[in-house]
């Protein structure tokens, strides 16, 4: 089974070089390895160059939209594998990351395996960084459970058809986008909605570095969560989904609950970030009109594939 392994990147050269070396050391004998490169210059093409040393399995695109889920469907419609398994650059892949993907996707009898992201090393008392560890392998076979519960987007892997099934990621979410998260999410619940199944599994490793202070946001459950839950549910409920809205207000709940426990303890951080995002994630996915036969949300004409810059690795 070939694997299309997927880094979309913008601006961060700094960070590139180690997860290309960390992909390209993987055991796995049949994988390509697509870089989608949004950047404004040409520093992220050249930390590339360096990681790769020449490796022809790097194919290297000079991408000129703007957005994570729009390089990720460019990259999905470029790839020549059997899997498209998607990591971040600020992550760093095990050895034996993609064998435990193929191995979940073959033996598990999964459409999408969301592994483990292990938090980088960090000092705890000054922030945190986003990590999903679930504790033992679960078979997800409908969107009947809160968004929070789906794996990550940096550490996914998915069947080729899966595309044709639950079709593209949105590209009003995700890093670059109006809505500036939730990609992943929305695309597992819709996927969830068509019946694939999708599988969390602490066997695939990847290691997150992504460290943010405490200052900044609340935790790991915090305003990027909570906005992603609130775009991946709104989305469905003005689309008539009545599960999405029972687990909508089940969050809130919860999340209230949460944060008045916190505040009558005086503990810090409050805990109303959570909320607050999860609540005004909601009013900005209003201003946004959905598609609703694809489940995505509408924007104006784009231009096709074909309108794309792009540039092989070596060749910048």
């Amino acid at each position: 089974m070939k694997v299309s392994v997927v880094t979309c990147t913008r601006n961060r050269p700094n960070l590139v070089d180690r997860v290309v070396r960390s992909v390209l050391a993987n055991t796995y004998p049949q994988f390509e390895y697509l870089i989608v490169d949004q950047s404004d210059s040409g520093l992220t093409a050249r930390a590339v160059r360096g990681a790769a040393g020449g490796d022809s399995r790097i194919r290297y695109f000079r991408h000129s939209g703007r957005g994570k889920s729009r390089a990720l469907n460019f990259a999905a419609h470029e790839a020549g594998g059997d899997v498209v398994a998607v990591i971040d650059d600020d992550c760093e892949a095990r050895p034996d990351w993609i064998a435990a993907l193929v191995a979940e996707l073959e033996n598990g009898g999964a459409d999408i395996v969301c592994g483990q992201v292990e938090p980088g090393p960090h000092n705890p008392a000054e922030g945190y960084v986003v990590s999903f560890q679930p504790r033992q392998p679960a078979l997800l076979k409908s969107h009947w459970c809160s968004v929070h519960h789906l794996g990550r987007g940096n550490n996914m892997a998915f069947l080729r058809s899966v595309l044709r099934r639950v079709g593209p990621f949105d590209e009003l979410l995700g890093p670059g986008a109006p809505i500036p998260t939730g990609e992943d999410r929305d695309f597992l619940y819709r996927a969830l909605r068509k019946r694939c199944l999708v599988k969390l599994s602490p066997a695939p490793v990847v290691v997150h570095h992504d460290f943010r202070p405490w200052d900044q946001s609340d935790g790991p459950n915090g305003m990027t969560a909570s906005y992603a839950a609130a775009s991946a549910y709104w989305k469905h409920i003005r689309g008539g989904d009545l599960v999405a809205l029972l687990w909508y207000l089940i969050d809130v709940a919860d999340d209230t609950r949460y944060a008045a426990g916190r505040v009558l303890r005086g503990q810090r951080p409050l805990g109303l970030n959570r909320l607050r995002h999860l609540l005004a994630g909601a009013a900005h996915s209003m201003r946004h009109p959905v598609n609703r036969q694809m489940g995505v949300y509408r924007q104006g004409p784009e231009r096709g594939e074909g309108g794309q810059r792009r540039q092989e690795a070596g060749r910048p």
